[in-house]
């Protein structure tokens, strides 16, 4: 008898609920924020870059950036700024600095 109002419960909470709540926690959206909206993920905006919480474009060559998902086809944010990646020898934090995605004491290595 338990188990009866138990699943009832539980078919009533998914009815109401409905598969948008899920899908909006995995980023699956169906409307985007326009640029100059309020954001906290990438996701979220219809650009595809959420940039000092604001939706907008991503950054150029040279252009200041904080993260590497702020710059466009595949640049990094190096010094604050959207550069190419580094290559094998040169100096780098993290491993996506680099080229080859490896940064090992400072240096990007093969």
């Amino acid at each position: 008898m338990v188990s009866k109002i138990l699943m009832q419960r539980i078919f009533i909470l998914i009815i109401s609920v409905g598969l948008s709540v899920g899908q909006g926690m995995l980023g699956y959206y169906d409307d985007c924020l326009e640029n100059e909206y309020v954001c906290a993920f990438n996701y979220q905006c219809c650009s595809k870059y959420c940039i000092g919480h604001r939706c907008g474009e991503c950054k150029l060559m040279g252009e200041p950036c904080i993260y590497n998902s702020d710059c466009c086809n595949d640049k990094t944010c190096w010094l604050l700024h959207c550069n190419e990646c580094r290559e094998v020898g040169q100096v780098c934090l993290f491993d996506s600095d680099c080229c080859s995605k490896d940064c090992f004491l400072f240096f990007c290595v093969a």
